[in-house]
Parts: C-alpha cells; sequence; structure tokens
C-alpha cells in the first residue's frame, strides 16, 4: 500500500472514530497531495508525497520556533497537529541497524573480491 493510500485509509478510520481534528489534518495534506497530483498529470509516487509530507511538518516547525519565544503560548496543539504528520514519515534506522547493515555490507564485499 502506498503511504498515500495509507493516509486515505487511515482518514476513513478516523471518521469512524470521531476524531474531528485528524479527519481535518489528514483532509488538509489529502488536499495538497491531490492537487499535485492534478498538476502533475499522474499518480503521486511515494516519495513525492514523502515531500509534501515533509512540507508540512516543516512549516509546523518553522510555526513552533517562533511562537516558542512567546512563552504564553500553548502550542499544545500544535504539536498534536505535527504528531499527526510526523507517524506517516518513513522509520529511521538505529545506529546498531546502520553498524550492522555496514557490517554486512563489508563482508559481502570482501567476500566478492576473495572470490575474483
Amino acid at each position: 500500500m502506498s503511504l498515500f493510500a495509507k493516509v486515505k485509509s487511515d482518514i476513513t478510520i478516523a471518521r469512524s472514530a470521531g476524531d474531528k481534528n485528524k479527519v481535518l489534518k489528514l483532509s488538509t495534506l489529502i488536499g495538497e497531495a491531490q492537487s499535485f497530483e492534478m498538476t502533475k498529470k499522474s499518480p503521486l509516487t511515494d516519495s513525492e508525497f514523502l515531500a509534501i509530507l515533509k512540507r508540512f511538518i516543516s512549516n509546523i516547525d518553522e510555526t513552533l520556533e517562533v511562537l516558542r519565544k512567546n512563552p504564553e503560548k500553548d502550542l499544545s496543539e500544535i504539536i498534536a497537529e505535527r504528531e499527526i504528520y510526523v507517524q506517516y514519515l518513513p522509520k529511521e534506522m538505529s545506529q546498531e541497524e546502520i553498524e550492522k547493515f555496514f557490517e554486512v555490507y563489508s563482508n559481502g564485499f570482501k567476500n566478492t573480491i576473495a572470490l575474483g
């Protein structure tokens, strides 16, 4: 299932659960993605949808940065919005996973050289 299809599926679930805030935020994201699709005249790839998603998160981060200068401002709603979007980002590899990947890769490379 594509990332865009996952978001579309999740908005249906949010509607059924009565989560109006999540429906509103995902509707905005879907609308932006569909607008891009119409301009492009072909379906979005996951990387294109991910770029839109990252732009949404970046805009929220910039807003948070500005608003944090005002200690009286309640940021919980904006932070909650950010969390809705962040859940769709790919999981980053841990340092341990990266090290294991390179260990396996470098061992495979050494074995290839020995066979060559």
